[in-house]
């Protein structure tokens, strides 16, 4: 049987810490832009590269993340930027999720909350057994995690306790909402970390992803995305973009602006 002891809090915080601050400042380079202009920039970055490139770029449609709603509040003009925390939940039986086929079946040590180990600055991301009606994350939980540094959070699955995460001004997203807490029917636990989660509508999240979040919407760019060079297709297509507009407000139509601009 495989050691529950290979799973150690500090060697996954150090790890995300790590990737975390390698390139902060180009994470903060892209705080300049919109989700709209990074999915646009994924987008033609896809189009430019062959079929090996097109997962590199984004894995899913240009970058967006569908299906989720934001259940708090983002004030006008706020950004969040980060690296995501992936936290996978079962039923209290763990009989949802592929075994690991070791004596203890989670990453969660006896005695231990997942909730009490997440990096500073990170984007939490749950995932909640399919069809399950209780909620999975609430206001003590949402409490816990902005202490810790945690910028938002992401559940495809249902919290509660939404007035208390309003209050905090925490970032929330989910699928949906329950007054049940995590006990209710089938019941749910925090079991497997740092692993790819399916949230949303068709969208993958994997724990080395940089997630981008604005009154916009929410962008997740791959954690093997080159940022530099996406940078320098954002900084050319903001261009085209202000140039674009310049001709329509100086009464060019549309068409004419784009093929003089964008072509």
């Amino acid at each position: 049987m495989e050691a529950l002891k290979e799973f150690s809090w500090a060697d996954a915080s150090d790890a995300w810490l790590k990737l975390n601050m390698e390139i902060l400042k180009e994470q903060e380079a892209i705080k300049e832009y919109s989700t709209t202009d990074v999915s646009d920039a994924l987008l033609k970055l896809r189009s430019q590269g062959g079929n090996d490139d097109r997962e590199r770029y984004s894995r899913q449609a240009a970058g967006a993340i569908i299906g989720l709603t934001l259940q708090t509040q983002l004030q006008p003009g706020q950004k969040v930027i980060g690296r995501t925390y992936t936290v996978k939940f079962d039923d209290s039986n763990f009989s949802t999720l592929p075994s690991k086929g070791r004596m203890e079946d989670t990453d969660i040590p006896p005695g231990t909350h997942y909730i009490d180990h997440l990096p500073q600055g990170s984007i939490l991301v749950l995932q909640q057994p399919k069809n399950q009606d209780n909620a999975c994350f609430g206001g003590i939980m949402a409490l816990r995690a902005q202490m810790q540094g945690v910028q938002a959070v992401l559940v495809d699955g249902r919290i509660r306790d939404v007035e208390e995460m309003r209050q905090l001004g925490l970032p929330v997203y989910s699928t949906g909402t329950s007054i049940a807490g995590a006990g209710a029917g089938a019941g749910c636990k925090a079991r497997f970390i740092n692993e790819a989660i399916h949230i949303g509508h068709n969208g993958i999240i994997c724990p080395e992803d940089l997630l981008f979040i604005d009154t916009e919407g929410i962008c997740v760019l791959n954690g093997d995305l080159n940022l530099g060079e996406l940078l320098a297709m954002l900084k050319k297509l903001s261009a085209q973009e202000e140039r674009v507009k310049e001709a329509v407000r100086a009464g060019m139509t549309v068409s004419e602006a784009f093929k003089k601009y964008r072509s």
